[in-house]
């Protein structure tokens, strides 16, 4: 399995294999211990310069700076390090104040877990009551619909006997409700979870995965009123 997705301090884009740091929003990675320092070699051509928001290359570093709130200034200081993309430093200052380091040498980390979705039952039934024939593509289609579809959560697994007992007890006092309104359940059944169409899941059906990082340069776009400082090289 390939891992291609740009990867934002502030989420995930899709494109091609690439780390991107978004600014000004920003989140961090706890700090880890110093690394070696890769010389950096960065494309601004994309770079437009703004009052408040600024970037240039500093050495082994690119130094982006903005205005935050109340007259504050942000500084990030990114790098290389080991072929890994670094916020070397993060830091903020009051107007006319000290700068304050709120983190170093901080380093982004992705895993990645999958699984296969599920066409559920209760889509499935109205389907075959209205004659339609549930085809390959049919199933295709309506599986990535199902609401309670679970595609990490195996037959007998702990958060499945978690439900049938809570089930048990909810049936014990009396109460028909079910937990998000799906009713009165066999506390039984609940451990297989088959409310789909198809085989039982299998733990093979789940995949895991590391992201690594092969960086040798970046890329700096303005972006409207943002940057996009881009880290090439992310990969399984």
């Amino acid at each position: 399995m390939s891992l291609k997705r740009s990867v934002v301090f502030t989420g995930l884009a899709a494109a091609a294999v690439t780390a991107a740091f978004v600014l000004p929003t920003t989140s961090m990675r706890s700090p880890v211990p110093v690394l070696l320092a890769d010389s950096l070699n960065c494309n601004l051509s994309q770079y437009k310069a703004a009052p408040g928001l600024t970037a240039a290359v500093d050495q082994d570093a690119l130094v982006v700076s903005w205005s935050g709130q109340n007259g504050a200034d942000v500084r990030a200081r990114y790098g290389i390090d080991g072929g890994k993309p670094v916020v070397r430093e993060l830091a903020v200052r009051k107007a006319g104040g000290q700068w304050t380091t709120l983190g170093r040498n901080l380093i982004p980390e992705y895993h990645v877990v999958s699984g296969v979705r599920r066409m559920a039952n209760d889509q499935a039934n109205p389907l075959r009551a209205a004659g339609i024939e549930l085809t390959e593509d049919v199933i295709n289609k309506n599986r990535w619909y199902a609401f309670w579809d679970a595609p990490l959560v195996m037959p007998g697994s702990q958060e499945l006997q978690d439900e049938a007992a809570w089930q048990r007890a909810r049936q014990g006092a009396g109460n028909a409700g079910g937990r998000g309104g799906r009713g009165q359940q066999d506390p039984q059944a609940v451990l297989q979870p088959n409310r789909t169409v198809g085989p039982q899941r299998t733990p093979s059906e789940i995949r895991r995965a590391d992201a690594s990082f092969h960086a040798t340069s970046c890329s700096v776009k303005t972006d409207g009123a943002s940057l996009i400082v881009t880290f090439p090289g992310l990969s399984r």
